[in-house]
């Protein structure tokens, strides 16, 4: 059996053996150098150089050396022995006896030869009772060797022969006090036996001669935890881990410590944690960290060890680290004030301003008398340029109790708000305009954000505004131009490149919309939406791979970004990662403060890939519920149904998704939902009419007008709608007497259609009579006045009667 210790580390140190060149007395009883030649001083040079590669593990080169002495000086005890040594050291057993039994009986009295010949004997040729002999004689040689007493009790310890091991243990500790390891070994047997007070002798011994010794510590370590000294025990340990990482004995009861430790004294770190942490210092900080780690494993539902956490890596300036470190505490409880108000402090840091505020203002509502979280508001109001609120909150703050320099500073930032009011005001307008579009009123929306360009020219978030707002309403060339105007009033700002980013998304110019989004996600890395961006040209260029890693980044930066959680999701459906899939699904839902249309179409989607129709139908459904406007429900909901072999059903479906796209300024893609609709109901009208809408807005007006015409001759020619659109086709082509007799049909088909009414009334003009007349434009006005219920109509309708029966145009 071999020894637990490394053959070379259970030798004498060879800054010994090398010592035994200039000091031959101290190794062997007689000296055996015997006379050197001239060269003595050569072959003592290459002996010590090759003690020196020994002992720094490059048997090679030692070996090298030691022949070189021996060729000057073929007796040359110390370079025999060592060179019998290094062959053992390097496996040539055969070759390590023949040197070794050639210096002993050149110098039968130099006892590190026996020693070394003992090690050959037991870890070379597995026989220790030959070991043990050479052992002995060493020591009967040189009776303080303490080395050769330690080899015998690890010869012994091996063969479970603990008793005689611990003598030699003992003996060796004894002649040397210096030899720790010694006194380890024999605190180790007596642990063993259940000796605690003898062990922890030893263990000190030891580590009062070398106090990074692992083993040391491990065994104090263990008598510790005996003890149900927790603290200690576990310190020790991380004392062993740290000194030797690959000692897997001190890992794996550093492991079991934790692990079963009581939660008490996760508050102990914690509490070691704190004070640490009120130093400050860097070394302080480590330790705090370190303490706070083991806390969590011993505590791992502690949140007050991830809050600590995150304080101290904010004193560090890891931020990032900090925000891991909160997200955990989040997810174990999202209503802790002290995660939340940290939460804030790193977005006021990385200038996330509206998700500080966000936080903020929730903590000021749950806590209305501190000071602390009403300043941090103001202070995010600022940053964000809102100045009205972060007024009133100073004011707020100054009425609260606190300390004089905290109030101090609130009195100083209020001074500052009277300094900018234009500023204010711009703002404010780009608020109301931000909840007019929040209602989903664009043209109050782009009122408000004009209003705030035109007050603040300089202000590029209200030009950056009007172009989001423009892209929505489908005016690419507004948007564009917007988006250059804010990106010429603030290059840095990371909304402007991505509008600008979006824009060209649209245009399909996808190389230069990734340098726009490139730009944003360098100027704001903490920002979720760039790389999101990103990931969508990346799909859209084919790298499905690129695109997943930007969206796991993205939702790292940002775990609230549903839009990447849903993309995601796409992504491992088209792949057939059905789990998956599922699995962003669901985080997307958690994520999303309320039921987000854009996950249950999602999900519709993958329940149509794995074959669950009626689920995918029901998902389809909740999304239209969500979000009537959207085309996606019911281009899913179509495929349901026509998977269903409900064609009829599936045909309405896919004219409304052709409805939709139309209404998004997407004609390309309401074609292709019409040419769908078209293919499952040939007969009917709506989804020709549909078509040949889409027709006409993609510029293709002859093709458009054929096809409505083809819808007018559907269902008996008695639809309605077909026949309007006909009608309102020729309006906007200025052919008023073809769309006076489109209008006229639908009246013939329902007389109080008060739409087709006022269509023809709109068709007269002053001083022409043909296709309608003056009387009979007021006599259908007549008509649409009582039929049509709607208070505006009824306000334009009198107004225009006024004027023809007054003589007006």
């Amino acid at each position: 059996m071999r020894s637990l210790i490394p053959p070379r580390a259970a030798t004498r140190p060879l800054a010994l053996v090398c010592a035994l060149v200039l000091a031959p007395l101290a190794g062997c009883a007689t000296p055996c150098v015997g006379v050197l030649k001239p060269a003595a001083k050569q072959v003592v040079r290459y002996n010590n150089t090759g003690g020196a590669a020994l002992k720094a593990g490059k048997i090679d080169e030692a070996i090298r050396n030691f022949e070189l002495a021996l060729k000057l000086e073929p007796l040359y005890i110390q370079a025999l022995a060592n060179l019998g040594y290094a062959y053992y050291l390097k496996g040539q057993y055969d070759n390590a006896v023949i040197r070794l039994r050639l210096a002993i009986e050149n110098c039968p009295d130099y006892a590190d030869s026996y020693n070394y010949l003992g090690l050959v004997y037991w870890h070379g040729f597995n026989d220790p009772a030959k070991a043990e002999e050479q052992f002995r004689t060493a020591i009967d040689t040189y009776p303080t060797f303490a080395e050769a007493m330690y080899n015998l009790g690890e010869l012994y310890y091996s063969q479970s022969r603990k008793a005689e091991a611990l003598e030699w243990y003992k003996r060796a500790a004894r002649t040397d006090p210096s030899f720790a390891k010694a006194n380890v070994k024999a605190g180790l047997i007596y642990l063993q036996n259940g000796y605690s007070k003898e062990a922890e002798q030893h263990f000190q011994l030891a580590l009062d001669q070398d106090p990074d010794l692992a083993l040391a510590l491990y065994g104090l370590g263990r008598l510790r935890l005996k003890k149900e000294q927790w603290v200690e025990g576990i310190d020790l340990l991380r004392r062993a881990r740290k000194a030797d990482p690959s000692f897997r004995p001190a890992k794996t009861l550093l492991d079991w410590a934790v692990r079963k430790a009581p939660e008490r004294i996760a508050k102990r770190y914690i509490e070691r944690a704190h004070a640490e942490l009120d130093k400050g210092d860097k070394g302080d900080l480590d330790r705090a960290l370190e303490d706070l780690a083991i806390a969590r494993r011993i505590d791992p539902d502690s949140i007050d060890v991830l809050v600590l956490a995150a304080r101290v890596l904010l004193e560090q300036g890891r931020v990032k680290d900090a925000q891991r470190q909160l997200r955990k505490a989040y997810a174990k409880d999202p209503r802790n004030r002290d995660v939340r108000f940290l939460s804030a402090v790193i977005f006021l840091r990385n200038k996330e301003y509206a998700k500080a505020v966000a936080v903020l203002r929730k903590l000021c509502r749950e806590a209305p008398r501190s000071l602390k979280f009403h300043n941090y508001l103001a202070v995010a109001y600022f940053y964000r340029k809102e100045y009205r609120k972060a007024e009133r909150h100073w004011k707020i703050a100054l009425d609260l109790e606190g300390s004089e320099a905290q109030k101090k500073q609130v009195r100083d930032n209020l001074a500052k708000l009277a300094k900018i009011p234009h500023i204010r005001r711009a703002n404010e307008l780009v608020e109301q305009g931000d909840r007019l579009r929040a209602r989903g009123d664009l043209e109050g929306a782009m009122t408000f954000y004009r209003q705030a360009a035109t007050l603040d020219d300089p202000f590029a978030l209200a030009h950056a505004r009007i172009a989001e707002v423009a892209l929505e309403q489908g005016d690419l060339a507004t948007a564009r131009r917007k988006a250059e105007d804010a990106l010429k009033r603030d290059g840095d700002l990371p909304f402007a490149h991505i509008v600008m980013g979006r824009v060209l998304l649209r245009e399909r110019r996808l190389r230069e919309a990734k340098k726009r989004f490139d730009e944003a996600a360098e100027l704001a890395p903490y920002l979720g939406d760039p790389l999101y961006y990103l990931a969508v040209v990346a799909e859209q260029s084919q790298r499905p791979d690129i695109a997943r890693k930007l969206l796991e980044k993205a939702i790292v930066t940002d775990p609230r970004h549903v839009p990447a959680f849903v993309l995601l999701a796409r992504l491992h459906r088209r792949e057939g990662n059905y789990t998956q899939a599922e699995n962003y699904l669901n985080l997307a839902a958690t994520a999303a403060e309320k039921d987000d249309p854009r996950v249950f179409t999602e999900l519709g989607r993958l329940y149509l890939a794995m074959d669950k129709t009626e689920d995918a139908q029901q998902a389809f459904e909740l999304a239209h519920q969500l979000a009537p406007e959207q085309p996606a429900p019911w281009e899913g909901f179509a495929e349901a149904r026509e998977r269903q072999g409900d064609t009829v059903a599936a045909a309405g479906a896919y004219a409304q998704a052709a409805a939709a796209y139309l209404a998004r300024h997407d004609p390309d893609t309401a074609a292709v939902m019409a040419r769908r609709a078209v293919r499952l109901a040939p007969e009917a009208a709506e989804p020709l009419r549909q078509l040949g809408l889409a027709l006409e807005a993609q510029g293709k007006p002859t093709e458009a007008l054929a096809t409505l015409r083809q819808a007018t001759e559907k269902e008996g020619g008695e639809n309605l709608l077909a026949w309007f659109s006909l009608g309102e086709f020729y309006e906007r082509r200025g052919e008023r007497a073809q769309a006076a007799e489109a209008f006229e049909h639908v009246i013939r088909l329902n007389p109080k259609n008060y739409f087709a009414l006022e269509k023809l009334a709109s068709l007269y003009r002053e001083g022409a009579e043909r296709p309608v007349s003056r009387r009979q434009a007021i006599e259908y006005l007549r008509q649409a006045l009582q039929l049509d219920p709607r208070p505006e109509a009824q306000a334009q309708i009198r107004a225009a009667l006024r004027s023809l029966e007054g003589g007006g145009s």
